[in-house]
């Protein structure tokens, strides 16, 4: 369906491209742009599926929970840094 869709894309700016000549080289990059699309996910399709193994999973979300904490710790100190520099004359 993604793949139709992108050819259908791919038309659509070639259609533009004729009707805007003054247009015509950005429309056929899009056009281009499309087709590569397409082109990779026609690849994709092709390739095996890949698998992660429960321990990745587990270890991947560790480190998301983590950067989320950081983010978090990051945001609080920022604010505790703004409210000092307030209080100082």
């Amino acid at each position: 369906m993604t793949i139709t869709a992108e050819n259908s894309a791919q038309d659509f700016y070639m259609t533009l491209a004729r009707k805007f000549p003054k247009h015509e080289a950005l429309f056929e990059h899009l056009a281009a742009d499309e087709k590569n699309q397409a082109k990779v996910y026609t690849d994709l399709l092709k390739t095996p599926e890949v698998y992660s193994k429960e321990d990745e999973r587990m270890q991947t979300d560790f480190n998301i929970r983590a950067l989320e904490n950081e983010k978090e710790y990051l945001a609080t100190l920022g604010a505790e840094l703004k409210e000092l520099k307030k209080s100082q004359p």
